[in-house]
């Protein structure tokens, strides 16, 4: 009675996941859409009036000096564009950095500071009132960029439809150590999702801030306490009724902490961002005026960060006393042969090896209980996450792999 128990909690589990995450994938590859869009990377279609780039920055004196040059290499005096650093009240040298460059640049520099520190959505909500130009691009200080992708991202708001869009995260040191390795993996694995969803009208949730653009006028302010400030804004311009997108040709480039540690504090952060992006959009769960979104995407959304963590460690706990009380291992063959074929489809053929597959396990172990410890952290109020820079993503020498 008891091994029948567990091995029906195992398979309830199990599919539960797989629906969850690949299920879905099958749903919106099933969907109709056209995903061949071209791109002049020439010069960007002048279809609206001015760029204003926002960078927020916290303590920031290691990467804004880079960041800024590197944001500035991209135009000259002639293009309407402006920089805005939005600063929140940095106590090391950010400031004078950014002075020193606003002095010595005929390019546009717009600093904007807070006495105190008053998170990042307070700076965003300043910085997007006195933003000049008709399209906002909201970038990571710890990010970079080239060109191309920078034409890219703002090219798609020739569509008059679009209210925003955000790019693809690229690793630079995806093989320093196992920690960045499987963040690498990660982003190739939300990479394959959200692209996927490109054949639906779906806003990509999450939503990654890092490299992000809407229209200025669909901007509206967020809540002082909010940490999903990104998904929180994909959601209201796509409730407004414009198309929010995820463009993979789009790609910032970011250094991947090489701690454990911080890996893991920074996925509990952004799972908290996600979950309190839910509940505060709960209305559209179920709704059938929300369409495919409120029918499909966001019941599914919901699945993984509330549901899924603890499918996850209840299965793999009730196939191990199942296979002990029983001694019979043929599920638990049966499990590692699908997390086999699971790593020969994502991964590239030239890529696969035993260690890989190891890091992604491992990976998905770590996810999963960020997300858990999210989930459990927002039930019970037993703490509130703050937005704090990962100083791994710092390194002095930020800018090396793109000279």
């Amino acid at each position: 009675m008891i091994a029948t128990v567990l091995l029906t909690l195992f398979l309830a589990c199990l599919i539960t996941l797989g629906f969850t995450y690949f299920g879905y994938l099958f749903y919106v590859k099933s969907c109709s859409g056209n995903d061949n869009v071209s791109v002049d990377f020439r010069k960007p279609k002048n279809t609206h009036r001015g760029i204003s780039i926002v960078i927020p920055t916290y303590n920031e004196e290691r990467v804004i000096a880079k960041k800024l040059e590197n944001t500035l290499s991209f135009f000259d005096h002639k293009d309407p564009i402006e920089i805005i650093v939005a600063d929140d009240g940095s106590t090391d040298g950010t400031l004078n950095i950014v002075k020193e460059l606003k002095r010595n640049c005929k390019k546009k520099i717009v600093l904007m500071s807070h006495a105190t520190h008053e998170g990042k959505p307070t700076v965003l909500n300043a910085a997007c009132k006195i933003a000049r130009g008709e399209i906002v691009v909201i970038t990571d200080a710890d990010v970079f960029l080239t060109k191309e992708s920078f034409i890219s991202l703002t090219s798609n708001f020739s569509d008059p439809n679009v209210g925003a869009v955000c790019g693809r995260e690229i690793i630079l040191n995806p093989n320093d150590n196992f920690i960045t390795r499987i963040e690498h993996n990660y982003r190739n694995f939300f990479h394959l999702r959200v692209h996927a969803e490109k054949t639906t009208d779906f806003p990509p949730i999450p939503f990654h801030g890092g490299l992000m653009a809407l229209r200025k006028r669909l901007y509206t302010d967020l809540p002082a306490d909010i940490i999903g400030d990104d998904h929180e804004i994909a959601i209201r311009i796509w409730r407004s009724g414009y198309k929010v997108i995820y463009d993979p040709r789009s790609i910032f480039l970011e250094y991947a902490t090489q701690s454990l540690a911080e890996i893991y504090e920074q996925k509990k952060r952004r799972a908290y961002g996600v979950i309190q992006c839910i509940l505060m959009n709960k209305d559209l769960l179920l709704n059938s005026r929300a369409g495919g979104f409120g029918m499909v995407r966001f019941p599914i959304l919901a699945l993984e960060f509330f549901i899924c963590p603890f499918a996850f460690f209840l299965g793999i706990t009730s196939l191990l006393f199942y296979s002990l009380l029983t001694k019979n291992f043929i599920w638990l063959i049966f499990l590692m042969t699908i997390i086999t074929l699971m790593f020969v489809v994502i991964r590239p053929a030239r890529k696969r090896s035993l260690k890989d597959m190891l890091y992604m396990i491992f990976g998905v172990f770590i996810f999963q209980t960020a997300i858990a410890h999210a989930v459990l952290d927002t039930l019970f109020g037993i703490s509130k996450p703050e937005w704090k820079k990962i100083e791994g993503q710092r390194p002095t020498s930020a800018l090396t792999s793109l000279e």
